[in-house]
């Protein structure tokens, strides 16, 4: 049965706009970041990642590590796509991000639809395997569920902002990517760059 690695690096994250509330200074991003091995009609989580980001400049800015830094490097057996979820909050406290960062393990809880319409179909994870896998540079924005709610309303100590979504064919490639994130309120506007290594 054939193996593949992936290996997702993030290189940096452009803030173009950012709101941490009323006088409570600049914001405080986390970038969550899950892969999953899809195949058979069903997912499984291969690694999960966090990066909490210091904002030390004046919005627009960019934060870009010296090094890239790596999120995970992991190995998939037998999958016919691999996926790359994206989230993004603004930590007030963390208590969601740990909730949900927990919950990326169990991707049979989860389902997304595209972004940019309301009326489009969930997708179990699992289900992902009947997509074409997606182009560079640009990640797909999407919309959440989790337990048959979407994320956005089970946020009630951290801001969510937003998330995006990759689907990969398990063939080798190396691509830099752009996962945006944008709150629905406009006032959180994000981009990370993240390197994805196939092979």
């Amino acid at each position: 049965m054939t193996r593949t690695q992936l290996q997702a690096q993030l290189r940096g994250v452009k803030l173009e706009r950012g709101h941490d509330g009323f006088l409570r200074g600049r914001p405080e991003p986390v970038i969550v970041v899950a892969g999953y091995a899809v195949g058979g009609s069903r997912a499984v989580t291969l690694d999960c990642s966090r990066q909490a980001l210091r904002v030390t400049r004046s919005l627009p800015c960019r934060i870009e590590p010296p090094q890239p830094i790596v999120l995970f490097s992991t190995r998939a057996t037998g999958a016919a796509r691999l996926v790359l979820l994206g989230l993004a909050f603004e930590s007030d406290g963390g208590g969601d991000v740990n909730r949900l960062f927990q919950a990326l393990t169990m991707p049979d809880d989860w389902m997304v639809r595209a972004g940019d319409s309301a009326m489009a179909a969930p997708f179990r994870l699992g289900e992902l395997e009947m997509f074409s896998p997606h182009d560079p540079p640009d990640a797909q924005r999407v919309r959440l569920t989790y337990r048959d709610r979407d994320v956005a309303t089970r946020c009630t100590e951290d801001d969510w902002v937003g998330a995006s979504m990759i689907v990969l064919a398990t063939e080798p490639s190396h691509r830099q990517w752009s996962m945006r994130f944008l709150s629905d309120d406009g006032r959180n506007d994000w981009t990370a760059q993240v390197e994805l290594q196939v092979g």
